[in-house]
């Protein structure tokens, strides 16, 4: 919305639960009458293009130019709500603005867990260095926040240029690094190609919104690598710390 109203414009967010019976109203994508949640963002800006719009949801799909962005953000979108077996889809026209559509099954609340309860119940070790490399920022302080009330100690990158900078100047080692896969500047293909050539012994957890497959044959996700599928619960993040330094307990002497 913000890139398709570069002179301002009106932003709109709306919410509305929509029972079983009602659901036919909607392109459900052969999802079962149920009771459902929906959730609409609407934009006042240029619309997209009649001929692109089946196009939007695509992997590496972009109208950008090289450089502007990686096209990949929607595509993350629609993998997230797949994975919560919702649908999501768009209707727009040039100069009238977009509508995003996301529905998505109604849930009931599950009993509340602190990340710090999650960090103990799935056995998460407290006291290492965790260098987090992320370039969207609410997700970047989401998993800090997670990883440092479940008792870790966390440096923070923005992409890889910047994580590498940070290996360098850290005061001691880093114990594990949990990284995006597609960033600007310096993405994962990279970073892990200069992590194995500088610190060949520090472990990595790689994160994407696509599954390993599509990450791997897009990014070039190192063969074996320890992966986390986005988006993740603050219990499968800490367990999958957990068994990367249990693993690596014989390499704890990492250089940072």
């Amino acid at each position: 919305a913000r890139d398709a109203m570069p002179d301002g414009g009106k932003l709109t967010v709306r919410t509305a639960n929509i029972p079983a019976d009602e659901c036919k109203n909607y392109p459900s994508k052969g999802m079962p009458a149920a009771d459902y949640v929906l959730v609409e963002v609407a934009d006042s800006g240029i619309g997209i293009a009649a001929e692109i719009i089946d196009k939007i949801f695509e992997p590496f799909f972009s109208t950008k130019d090289v450089g502007k962005g990686t096209g990949l953000g929607l595509a993350t979108v629609h993998g997230i709500v797949s994975q919560s077996r919702g649908a999501v889809w768009a209707e727009s026209a040039p100069g009238l603005g977009a509508t995003f559509h996301v529905l998505l099954p109604l849930a009931t609340p599950p009993e509340s867990v602190t990340p710090a309860q999650a960090g103990r119940a799935s056995g998460a070790a407290s006291g290492g260095r965790i260098l987090v490399v992320e370039d969207e920022e609410l997700v970047r302080q989401l998993l800090a926040r997670t990883l440092i009330e479940a008792g870790f100690e966390v440096v923070q990158a923005r992409h890889g240029g910047e994580a590498l900078e940070r290996l360098a100047d850290a005061s001691r080692g880093v114990d594990l690094v949990v990284s995006d896969v597609v960033m600007p500047v310096m993405a994962g293909r990279e970073l892990a190609a200069r992590l194995k050539q500088r610190y060949p012994t520090l472990p990595a957890i790689w994160i994407s919104g696509y599954p390993r497959e599509s990450v791997a044959a897009g990014e070039g996700l190192p063969e074996g690598a320890a992966f986390l599928q986005k988006p993740a619960s603050p219990e499968a993040l800490l367990d999958a710390v957990r068994r990367a330094l249990a693993a690596d307990q014989p390499n704890r002497s990492n250089p940072g």
